[in-house]
């Protein structure tokens, strides 16, 4: 990584601002850059991005005090009337919710202990907004910034002019969801760096989930936080991982079958120009002691390109995991386009790429990666996001045909939209063991304008903004689009973003993490409650969980080992001054019933992915319901632990666990009974379960705090 970071030339990138603006300064001094108004601008948006803010804004106050042709907002110069606003904006976020972070800050709509007592920032930000609306009302953009400002200084809705006031009316949720609490600074887990990936899930096999968390800045430290009976302790030196750097995704697997979790890190994304340098994936061996081991080159997983996804999945049935890399090729870049790789595991701890034989390399601006068996025939099927054009589905022939081969069935399927699409994921979100597909959906590389979309979404204004997919599986190899019928046609620029059931209901739920790199982009993240298997319901603002702070990988995971599932997202943008405090969300839990499972392969691949379990249960009033369960890390940008985590409503037994693993058997074997709010491990091969407690950890304050 030194070897790479040593060659990259950062001021020909778009990210990495204050390595840019530490050339650009340079340059400044020695007089090699003329002191023209363009100059002067882009110096004072690198500086802003680089997080130099007041240095910005003396810069911005220079040009709008040197330039006759800036007195007056106009078409030609709003842009820079929007970036000198959004500047004082993230002062105020900066001086209040980073420097002087809380449980609340920066939580939408912005109340209580998220309230800035350093009120300059908006208040200069709100003058420049109502200078911007009086000439364009219509800007609704700037409209919501607006309001969120005022927000900010305590004088919403009260302050608020009336012609430019959202109503709070359009914040309100109507859901059963409590509000959860942030704890990230007290576990000492609220790390403040830039957007990247969490995994929380049990390393050391000592029954609780650790911290493995990631920032995509080639000079970001990887971190590693294990989980001491309820307290998280920093132990990446110790684990040897303080020479890595960077990852803006990760997923978690035993690659190599000897009972502990490894780990891919993915790297990168969104580096369009390869003057910055090439950045390689790594797979990290976890040597079962409390240390990783760098295994890149040794297990034949170098390999020179951009991604941001990948999944685990055995599609050959061997018992031993694959894994599916999805790379970025830039359009009308001949010299730049990398197809997919497909990494069959030998069984000797090496991978050879099969991608081409198998008739999946494919190429495009790919995003996103998930795998199911989604026609229940006994072999995983692969699915790919594509931020240009058609996704593609890989179909597995396996079964079919007795050779393994993949056949391209987006059109067939009818899965081929949205055609600016990011993260999926494969759920079954109604119950009925088929699994359904979503896909959520962005705009373009950059994202200018989704504020203005969600603000029009919100006020009940069409808006101009491709929305996600939500698929229904019909059981006879395509899927139905629901997204209208499932309440989803939002905008929702989705980014990080996992599933799970966060309500014990039964039904699984979902968390996004929303944004764009453009510092305008300030927009909650999102929580959707599933309502019985037919739509989804905006819980976001009952939750208390939509942190207008740009959200990455996120995880859900039941830390405190009370049942309930909580939500750890890692936060903050792509730009080096974008930084925020990640977010653990504890899940204040309800009266429904649950149950855990973790299942262990052995002609299966050791962690099970792909399994599918089915749930047989009893409610109260004496009827019986079925959950259905796959074991994976969720989405394609996050990810959850591998423990399978079932909410069963108001459930009084447990009838049968039944289990079809991901072997090529296609039949379920029943487990039989079981009591409910307990763990059960499951081994293949043994007839008898083994049911344990699950014992609640008590918070007990990390002496680590970032």
């Amino acid at each position: 990584m030194k070897i790479i970071y040593n060659s990259a030339v950062f001021n020909k990138q778009s990210f990495e601002s204050d390595k840019a603006l530490a050339i650009m300064v340079e340059k400044v001094n020695s007089n090699q850059i003329k002191p023209e108004l363009q100059n002067f601008i882009d110096f004072a948006l690198l500086q802003l991005q680089a997080g130099k803010l007041e240095e910005s804004i003396a810069t911005f106050n220079q040009i709008f005090g040197s330039s006759k042709s800036l007195k007056e907002i106009n078409d030609n110069n709003k842009d820079l009337y929007e970036m000198y606003a959004i500047t004082h904006l993230r002062l105020g976020e900066v001086t209040n919710c980073v420097e002087n972070h809380n449980s609340e800050s920066c939580l939408f709509p912005i109340k209580g202990a998220a309230i800035h007592k350093n009120k300059n920032g908006s208040n200069k930000a709100i003058e420049i907004y109502k200078k911007i609306l009086k000439k364009y009302p219509l800007d609704y953009q700037s409209k919501w910034l607006l309001n969120l400002a005022y927000m900010t200084i305590d004088e919403y809705p009260s302050g608020v002019p009336s012609d430019l006031l959202i109503p709070p009316s359009k914040f309100r949720n109507n859901t059963k969801m409590k509000p959860f609490t942030n704890k990230a600074s007290e576990y000492g887990i609220a790390i403040n760096k830039l957007s990247g990936a969490s995994i929380f899930d049990d390393f050391d096999n000592d029954g609780d989930p650790d911290l493995l968390c990631s920032s995509w800045s080639i000079d970001d430290q990887l971190e590693y936080f294990e989980n001491d009976n309820g307290k998280m302790q920093n132990r990446t030196n110790q684990a040897l991982l303080s020479s890595l750097y960077g990852g803006l995704n990760m997923k978690q697997a035993d690659y190599n079958n000897d009972g502990f979790l490894d780990v891919f890190i993915i790297r990168g994304a969104w580096r369009r120009d390869v003057s910055l340098g090439i950045y390689p994936n790594s797979l990290l061996r976890n040597n079962g002691d409390g240390t990783f081991t760098d295994v890149t080159i040794e297990c034949g997983l170098y390999h020179i390109g951009a991604s941001q996804a990948a999944t685990w999945v055995d599609v050959n049935n061997d018992g031993f995991i694959d894994l599916f890399v999805a790379n970025e090729s830039i359009p009308n870049k001949p010299n730049e386009r990398k197809r997919c790789n497909l990494y069959i595991n030998n069984s000797n701890g090496q991978f050879t790429d099969y991608a081409p034989n198998l008739g999946v390399d494919y190429i495009g601006y790919l995003k996103g990666v998930t795998a199911s068996d989604y026609d229940n025939d006994g072999d995983m099927d692969i699915y790919i996001t594509n931020l240009i054009g058609d996704n593609f589905f890989a179909h597995n022939l396996l079964k079919e045909t007795g050779t393994l081969a993949f056949e391209e069935r987006a059109k067939t399927t009818k899965t081929n939209e949205p055609e600016k699409a990011f993260p999926c994921w494969f759920f079954d979100y109604n119950n009925d063991g088929y699994d359904d597909l979503f896909v959520s959906a962005y705009d373009d590389f950059i994202g200018v304008g989704q504020t203005a979309a969600v603000a029009k979404s919100y006020m009940g204004i069409p808006f101009d903004s491709e929305i996600p997919r939500l698929y229904l599986n019909n059981r006879d190899n395509t899927f139905s689009n629901k997204t209208i019928e499932a309440k989803l046609n939002l905008p929702l620029h989705t980014m990080g973003c996992n599933y799970g059931d966060l309500n014990n209901d039964g039904y699984d739920d979902f968390y996004l993490g929303t944004g764009a790199p453009d510092f305008r982009t300030v927009v909650p993240n999102r929580l959707f409650i599933n309502n019985n298997g037919n739509n989804f319901e905006d819980a976001t603002f009952d939750a208390n969980v939509g942190s207008i702070q740009k959200g990455h990988g996120v995880s859900l995971v039941d830390v405190d080992r009370d049942g309930d599932l909580d939500i750890y997202t890692v936060l903050g943008g792509a730009y080096s001054g974008d930084f925020f405090h990640n977010a653990l969300y504890l899940n204040p839990g309800n009266k429904n019933s649950w149950i855990k499972i973790k299942l262990v392969g052995t002609t299966t691949n050791k962690s099970a992915i792909g399994s599918k379990v089915r749930i047989k249960y009893l409610t109260r009033d004496g009827s019986q319901h079925t959950v259905y369960k796959t074991v994976g890390s969720g989405s394609s940008f996050g990810a959850n632990e591998l423990q399978i985590s079932a909410g069963l409503n108001d459930a009084t037994e447990v009838l049968s666990i039944e289990v079809r693993w991901a072997n090529g058997n296609i039949e379920y074997i029943n487990y039989g009974p079981t009591p409910i709010e307990k763990l059960v491990v499951i081994t293949e091969g043994v007839s008898s379960p083994e049911v344990k407690p699950v014992i609640p950890q008590l918070l007990i304050e990390s002496a680590h705090h970032h």
